[in-house]
């Protein structure tokens, strides 16, 4: 799963730079372009940012999918041993405990 998230977060950013570069072309060459250049440019820009809302709508989606698979997978393995959950809970605020109050 890490791979794959940081392979489409890869894209996305490439997909942004690219926005980025077709937004600076748009106001640097905006002032010089004909209105018909304009548009093209314009429309250009707004099928680049579409495609990157879909993607970053797509990961998001798949994030949030994998993040609910991991909180039903922990509320399953706390119900099944309740008391090894309560007694690592009460490690880790022992020993946090512990950390704070030694300054």
């Amino acid at each position: 799963m890490s791979n794959d998230f940081d392979t489409k977060r890869e894209q996305l950013l490439s997909e942004l730079q690219d926005i980025l570069q077709t937004a600076e072309e748009l106001f640097d060459e905006g002032k010089d372009v004909s209105a018909d250049e304009f548009k093209k440019l314009k429309k250009r820009l707004t099928e680049k940012s579409g495609s990157y809302r879909q993607q970053l709508d797509d990961l998001q989606e798949k994030f949030s999918a994998k993040t609910r698979q991991a909180a039903k997978q922990s509320d399953a393995l706390i119900q099944d041993n309740p008391y090894k959950a309560i007694g690592i809970a009460a490690g880790v605020a022992f020993v946090a405990g512990l950390l704070i109050n030694r300054k």
